[in-house]
């Protein structure tokens, strides 16, 4: 449920909510919320998740993707690079495989990971409200800010994108948040 606006989800693949986490199998369960209401270019990322564990490729913990995930950014764990954060994106447009430290977080130990992108095309990576790696400007084809118009967008949880079949988070989220 979104406490705060109306972007109220629903849990699918076997997801289940126990003791205020969302819990994620990785291999088929996520959550997805109803579309937006209103455009979004501009934005943070932000989730409190738990790795269950470190070895894990892919997950996808909040994506805010178009309808059928032909568009997305998205707060990935270890896609390209085992045990690392990175901002997910349709084709890699946005992504850049980052130098940053390893994941040291236990089973069920939150990390916070916000990624920010801004007016100016930058991607700035934070964990744990520290600097994950410098901001970057992705460069090439589509590789700018990209519009989610009202209606024909949504968020999921603990899913890369709809369609990827590598794309499930393993573990738990406590908390989500996207900002406009």
């Amino acid at each position: 449920k979104d406490v705060i606006g109306g972007l109220h989800g629903t849990l699918m693949g076997g997801a289940v909510v126990e003791n205020g986490r969302l819990k994620l199998n990785g291999k088929t369960a996520f959550m997805e919320t109803a579309p937006l209401a209103r455009s979004v270019r501009e934005k943070t990322l932000e989730a409190w998740a738990a790795p269950a564990n470190l070895d894990q490729r892919g997950g996808g913990v909040v994506s805010l993707e178009s309808k059928g995930g032909v568009a997305f950014d998205a707060v990935v764990y270890g896609e390209r690079v085992v045990g690392r954060w990175m901002a997910g994106s349709d084709g890699f447009r946005r992504t850049h495989d980052l130098d940053g430290p390893s994941e040291t977080a236990k089973p069920g130990e939150l990390v916070h990971v916000a990624v920010v992108y801004g007016a100016d095309n930058s991607i700035s990576i934070y964990r744990n409200g520290e600097p994950y790696v410098p901001p970057y400007i992705p460069m090439g084809d589509g590789a700018g800010l990209r519009t989610y118009t009202p209606g024909g967008s949504h968020i999921l949880l603990g899913l890369r994108h709809t369609g990827a079949g590598n794309g499930f988070f393993t573990g738990e989220i406590a908390e989500a948040r996207l900002y406009d």
